[in-house]
């Protein structure tokens, strides 16, 4: 568990930041210093607004009234946590419902933020009282591998953020998705904000590379991780130039990891 756990709403100027280690637990406002002394030591879990501001009642802190009618913006999917005890909520933000299960993940265990038991707890209880429906456990929350790779630009279409988002593990750089989409955007069939978001997804799937790979495969696809980034959030200042340099790069790799299969 990290030392801090930050909970906030997707566009609040204020969050809640709890101190693992002292349980100190404090209501206060993001800014530079906050976030600069929690960076390399902290997890954020960026819950909607009616789940916010029942956390905040139920821990009894206090959120300036004028703060709360600006609480807007679109919330993140999905908000996925454990409790001390390996027990885990996953809250689906689009649907308002939520499902509870414990267990040890052999491929996800990672993605599930783990927090205090007694935050968990406040969070559940939060969940309860924003009147999400709680539902049997089941794999909807999960995203298959097929979903996306049938058709990238559906996925896409109907999904915002995919950092909350849990992906199945495989290897998602399949060449001919990828040799489709540069070739979009050189020939201008895609804009740059379009490729962009295809390259945050890529950025994204990196991180969900197969369980059990060797230390040169993984960091394959960490150097793969590191160019789609690069591209996601830097294509309007890089040329069209780096970005076929970048291509060949990412094409070199992605026949690397084609050789380990064999």
């Amino acid at each position: 568990m990290n030392k801090y756990v930050m909970v906030s709403f997707y566009n609040c100027n204020y969050q809640v930041k709890v101190n693992t280690l002292s349980n100190q637990i404090v209501l206060e406002e993001k800014n530079l210093d906050t976030i600069s002394e929690v960076l390399e030591d902290y997890s954020m879990v960026a819950v909607e607004k009616k789940i916010f501001l029942k956390f905040v009642e139920k821990l009894n802190l206090e959120l300036p009234e004028n703060l709360k009618s600006k609480l807007e913006g679109a919330p993140r999917e999905y908000v996925y946590l454990q409790n001390t005890y390996n027990q885990k909520l996953v809250i689906d933000q689009v649907n308002k419902e939520y499902m509870i299960s414990k267990f040890i993940s052999n491929t996800h265990e990672d993605e599930y933020i783990m927090v205090p038991d007694s935050i968990y707890d406040s969070l559940v209880v939060a969940v309860q009282d924003a009147n999400y429906k709680k539902v049997a456990y089941n794999k909807n929350y999960f995203v298959s591998s097929k979903e996306v790779l049938e058709d990238v630009d559906k996925f896409m279409s109907e999904h915002m953020h995919y950092e909350t988002i849990m992906f199945e593990r495989r290897n998602y750089f399949d060449l001919d998705i990828l040799t489709k989409k540069f070739t979009e955007f050189f020939n201008n069939k895609i804009s740059k904000t379009q490729f962009g978001d295809f390259c945050y997804l890529m950025f994204t799937l990196a991180n969900f590379y197969p369980a059990n790979i060797t230390e040169k495969e993984e960091r394959i696809y960490y150097l793969l991780k590191d160019y789609f980034e690069n591209l996601s959030f830097g294509i309007e200042r890089i040329s069209r130039s780096e970005v076929n340099i970048t291509f060949g790069r990412i094409r070199i790799y992605c026949e690397k990891l084609m050789k380990f299969k064999k």
